[in-house]
């Protein structure tokens, strides 16, 4: 069975992160960095980390609890 990786269009990620209460200008720069749409989250997630973004920040930022 071939693995299944997880991917978000830029747009999605972006609307995510404005969501989490991300800066317009700051997502702007994120979006910069990452080379192709769809987004390879797992391929992208040292990336996101550099930025701030990681899963449990963004549930934090969102009020949910792991």
């Amino acid at each position: 069975m071939a693995e299944q990786r997880l991917t978000m269009s830029k747009a999605e990620i972006a609307n995510a992160l404005r969501l989490a209460g991300y800066a317009d200008d700051a997502i702007g720069a994120l979006l910069t960095e990452l080379p192709v749409d769809p987004v390879d989250l797992e391929a992208a997630a040292p990336t996101l980390a550099r930025h701030g973004v990681t899963r449990g920040r963004l549930m934090d930022r969102r009020g949910g609890s792991p």
